[in-house]
């Protein structure tokens, strides 16, 4: 989720469709360890390990597309748009039990998660006036 923040939606769409593609990775910094070095991590993060998580990307795709659509009945333009928070918490276990041989019971739960993504509209610069025009305006 962290490389999408910052990014307007078009630019992260595109970003996830490159890492569907295997063009670009996505950067894990946190519980990486056994993950390999890829050369398209570099300059990304300090230890260089990225992978291609793709039921992850379609995860996010689906969430951006969904975002787009409500903009849009918002009547608000997409293009504008920059992500500015996304947070992703765990939710409460689904358990579950596998039946096994001799009697033997299992569980087999599932780790959902929330999933939350904020854009706004993108912050335009304004450019600042010159010291030397109030100056003059001033003095005269």
């Amino acid at each position: 989720s962290r490389p999408l923040l910052k990014k307007s939606l078009e630019d992260a769409l595109k970003y996830l469709a490159d890492v569907e593609n295997f063009k670009k990775c996505v950067p894990f910094t946190r519980f990486n360890g056994g993950i390999q070095c890829t050369s398209q991590a570099k300059g990304l993060c300090k230890p260089n390990k990225g992978r291609w998580p793709l039921k992850s990307v379609r995860l996010f795709k689906g969430l951006i597309d969904n975002l787009v659509e409500n903009a849009k009945a918002k009547s608000m333009d997409p293009k504008v748009l920059v992500i500015t928070h996304v947070q992703v918490n765990k939710a409460p276990k689904v358990h579950g039990r596998m039946h096994r041989a001799h009697g033997r019971v299992s569980p087999y739960n599932k780790s959902p998660c929330h999933v939350e993504i904020i854009a706004t509209k993108q912050k335009v610069d304004v450019p600042l006036e010159d010291e030397d025009l109030k100056v003059e305006e001033l003095q005269e």
